[in-house]
């Protein structure tokens, strides 16, 4: 039997406006709107909602057989909220059909390398509320984020109650080949390691030949693929999914016809993945181990420890103004813009950033931090002051 996990993965940035050193301590708005609503929106139109119609389609192709876990952060859907609510419909009507079912996540997209573990617990609950609210589902499965240590997240994640963990980067981390995705228990707690062999097999078919078609690269795609094994695939929409090739609506029909029909074949998601005889090792080390952070340069470094020192100072806020501008500060996409990687060649016609230089992605948005950590110092000064 071939199993088929499709994880989509949805994310946003709420990008800054431009924030001078001078704003500093006279500013009450840190958010470029009109950016935002017009990036996301060019978004979902282009990527997402095409998507997601899609897959109503493919439910109806496969008969009622095609499901996939969503992957979206907590600051993510507030924004189609704000600017696309027509996402969140989508979503909805996908969630009464059965095609899907959320993974849990940290409300905000980033986890810095040092926040406390109470944090991060947080967070998750924050985000599964949302989930609650919004779908009426409650995830079981977390997925990790970039820069998260998995060594770390376990123990919280044991703790909230949530069933396993699903690592897209622990293979590569350890460069590990293994064209399957590997399943692994500690007592009652799954770890789902995510294999890339299908996106691998993909983007050597079109290196190979630029010209073939998605139909062809779905044909020969399934002629690759083993009867017995089990097979992961991570469909990212962000922002930078604007600037790169994507698979077309005739991909994924030409394989939702001709994986289906085989009823040996099944689209699972992730708790689907963990039954007994998919379990390959029960043991008490099942190969928990510190994930290998990314290489960052200091600007990113810089950014990570005052972002630590940001969230030390929320919790002793009450506003939740200045909570939810710190979540939407806490956001991958805004180190990934001070990265070094933005003088590579082809760095610019593949990723997104509003910058001309990691510099000035650094500089706009320490000072940001600088103006919401000196309001939340001087509003903790003034109440201690009122205290006495």
């Amino acid at each position: 039997m071939a199993k088929f996990h499709l994880v989509y993965h949805l994310h946003v940035p709420a990008l800054l406006k431009v924030f001078r050193f001078s704003e500093i301590g006279h500013a009450n708005y840190y958010f470029n709107d009109h950016h935002n609503e017009l990036y996301l929106n060019e978004l979902a139109n282009s990527r997402i909602l095409p998507f997601l119609r899609l897959v109503h389609q493919l439910g109806q192709r496969s008969q009622g057989k095609f499901k996939m876990s969503v992957s979206v952060s907590g600051t993510s859907l507030n924004l189609f909220q704000r600017y696309c609510p027509e996402v969140i419909n989508e979503l909805s009507h996908l969630v009464k059909q059965d095609c899907l079912k959320f993974l849990a996540a940290t409300y905000a997209d980033f986890i810095p390398d040092g926040i406390s573990e109470t944090v991060i617990a947080g967070q998750i609950k924050e985000h599964r509320r949302l989930i609650e609210q919004l779908f009426n589902q409650k995830p079981s499965f977390f997925r990790r984020i970039p820069g998260a240590n998995r060594g770390g997240l376990i123990p919280v994640l044991s703790d909230l109650k949530l069933s396993g963990i699903i690592d897209p980067f622990w293979k590569e981390e350890i460069k590990v080949s293994e064209e399957q995705t590997s399943v692994y228990r500690k007592h009652d707690f799954y770890i789902i390691e995510e294999d890339h062999y299908i996106q691998n097999a993909i983007q050597r078919m079109k290196r190979q030949n630029p010209v073939i078609t998605d139909e062809l690269v779905a044909y020969e795609l399934m002629k690759q693929l083993g009867t017995e094994n089990t097979y992961s695939f991570t469909l990212t929409h962000d922002l930078s999914s604007l600037k790169q090739e994507y698979l077309s609506a005739n991909f994924w029909k030409m394989f939702v016809d001709l994986f289906s029909p085989n009823p040996d074949n099944r689209f699972v998601t992730a708790s689907e993945l963990v039954e007994p005889n998919n379990i390959l090792l029960e043991s008490a080390d099942c190969q928990i181990k510190k994930a290998v952070l990314e290489a960052w340069n200091d600007l990113q470094l810089e950014a990570n420890d005052a972002l630590v020192n940001l969230s030390r100072l929320i919790q002793n806020s009450l506003d939740t103004h200045p909570r939810m501008d710190w979540r939407f500060l806490l956001d991958t996409e805004h180190l990934q813009f001070m990265s070094s990687k933005f003088f590579a060649e082809d760095y610019s016609t593949t990723h997104f950033t509003p910058y001309n230089s990691p510099y000035e992605a650094f500089t706009n948005f320490m000072n940001v931090v600088t103006d919401l950590s000196q309001k939340l110092e001087s509003c903790a000064e003034n109440k201690k002051q009122t205290s006495f």
